[in-house]
């Protein structure tokens, strides 16, 4: 395991080892002088234990500490402040997503909710009563858009009616002064018919009137022009065939003056005609004056309306301000803590519950600023809790957070577990975090290398097949607590020493103890 900034002290050397995963040691660790020679000048054979080099696996790790944290850790309260009539659950409680666990005090809330309430059914009321009036606002526009046409139709007809009757009248009189001619009679003839449609016109629009009239669809007033403007085209009808008969028969003096009597009556007739013709432009400024009413029945109907919706979304609030008296647990979990008891005054925000779901918790763990480059998402993760000594639980890195901690310089890492079910929020972890493994590279024990502060090398002492020690520099790479990568240096089968090295020389012969 490669660990920054971590000093080593092997055999009576002390090293700063830095967080690279290749490092380059040359030996230059002071050891004692070589052994005496014996007394007949030749020296004594050093013992020494020695292990093979090795080809194997090994991995670089980077080891975090943090706390396990709850996935749901939720703290509950009112919205509103107020005063606490009951709490249901006590530490330890298991609850259920939507159960009621404490009480407010619901008195001010219902009192709102029925202010909302009968606020709500006065809108209601003058929306209805806007909306009645707009539909007989309709009604009425509808009514003097009949009355406007049933007296343009039967007003323009009984002035025509009265304007060729007093025609008729004039050229009667002026034919019983003047004597017929064939072409007078021709046209009094003509008079006489078109008298006659015109009177059948109007009796038929009469008839019509009338049945309107039943129906209460026009007024009384309308009926009685419609029933004098038929009496004078009947009238003028009757003025156009005397006259015709006058000028048939011949005049005589008292033919001239009833002549005359005819046409101051058709006279009148036509004055009538258009008094009553004018009566069609009062009839449409009614009209004008019901849509001026419809669209103000329309504006109340609008006014009314939003008045409705806004009562409507004042007892919604009402009611959930109510429901919201009723604390309800946000997730399913375990009491963790309970925070007020009933009859305590809390304010908004205040707290009632903290509820935690075990089983659902991660590891949230300090990554220092210079192992950021190594570890990435997705790698293993070991990770101990003090709770269970004897237990490794496996995990992964699930997200290493983007900005790092101004205060320790060092970013956040959540890690996910496999199997989670045993640790509680609040528990120290620590963990190790696989970065990088090296497979199939040459291992030697971690006691056969000698480090060196001084020269930044390091040495491993070798026996040779005729039991010569040999010193060899080395390169390193990954190393644990219990082997040693070589980069160069060693080959695999070489055998190194592991213990016995102290003080000895390149040329030493040893001896291999068991």
């Amino acid at each position: 395991m490669t660990i920054p900034n971590l000093r080593l002290v092997l055999r009576g050397c002390t090293l700063a080892i830095s967080a690279s995963t290749i490092l380059t040691i040359t030996y230059g660790c002071a050891r004692p002088q070589a052994a005496p020679s014996n007394d007949s000048g030749k020296k004594a054979l050093i013992a020494v234990s020695v292990r093979k080099a090795r080809i194997g696996a090994l991995s670089r790790t980077v080891d975090i500490s943090g706390s396990i944290t709850a996935l749901n850790d939720v703290m509950i309260g009112p919205r509103s402040a107020g005063k606490v009539v009951a709490v249901h659950v006590r530490e330890g409680d298991r609850v259920q997503q939507g159960q009621i666990v404490a009480i407010m005090e619901l008195t001010d809330y219902q009192t709102q909710v029925n202010a909302a309430l009968a606020g709500l059914r006065t809108a209601q009321t003058r929306l209805a009563q806007a909306e009645a009036q707009e539909s007989q606002a309709e009604n009425l526009l509808k009514q003097a858009r009949v009355n406007v046409e049933v007296l343009d139709t039967s007003t323009l007809a009984a002035l025509e009616a009265a304007r060729a009757s007093v025609a008729s009248a004039d050229q009667a009189l002026q034919a019983i002064k003047a004597g017929a001619r064939p072409q007078e009679r021709q046209q009094a003839e003509q008079q006489v018919r078109a008298a006659r449609a015109s009177r059948d016109k109007l009796k038929t629009d009469l008839g019509r009137i009338k049945d309107l009239y039943k129906e209460q669809a026009v007024s009384s007033s309308q009926l009685d022009q419609a029933e004098a403007a038929y009496e004078a085209a009947d009238a003028s009808y009757r003025a156009a065939q005397e006259a015709l008969s006058l000028m048939l028969e011949g005049a005589r003096s008292e033919d001239v003056k009833r002549a005359e009597l005819a046409v101051e009556q058709a006279r009148q007739g036509l004055r009538k005609a258009e008094a009553d013709r004018s009566q069609v432009d009062v009839r449409r400024t009614d009209v004008a004056n019901a849509q001026l009413a419809l669209k103000s029945a329309r504006d109340g109907v609008v006014v009314a309306f939003e008045g409705s919706r806004q009562a409507k979304a004042t007892l919604d609030l009402a009611r959930n301000a109510l429901n919201d008296a009723q604390i309800r647990a946000p997730v399913s979990g375990v009491v963790a803590a309970r925070l007020a008891e009933p009859g305590q005054q809390l304010g908004s925000g205040g707290q009632i519950l903290r509820i935690v779901t075990p089983g659902t918790v991660d590891l949230e763990a300090n990554l220092p600023e210079s192992e950021y480059p190594a570890v990435k998402t997705g790698q293993t993760v070991d990770v101990t809790v003090e709770a269970f000594p004897d237990r490794v639980f496996k995990g992964r890195v699930s997200q290493i957070y983007p900005v790092a901690s101004s205060a320790a310089r060092s970013f956040t890492v959540r890690i996910v577990f496999n199997d989670n079910k045993d640790l509680r929020p609040e528990m120290y972890a620590r963990a190790r975090i696989v970065v990088g493994t090296h497979t199939n590279t040459t291992l030697v024990p971690k006691d056969a290398v000698i480090f060196s502060n001084q020269s930044n090398q390091a040495v491993v002492f070798v026996v040779s097949s005729d039991g010569v020690a040999q010193e060899r520099k080395i390169r390193v790479g990954y190393m644990d607590a219990e082997s040693v990568e070589i980069l160069e240096g060693i080959k695999p089968g070489e055998s190194v020493i592991v213990a016995g090295q102290s003080g000895l020389q390149t040329g030493d012969r040893v001896t291999i103890s068991r």
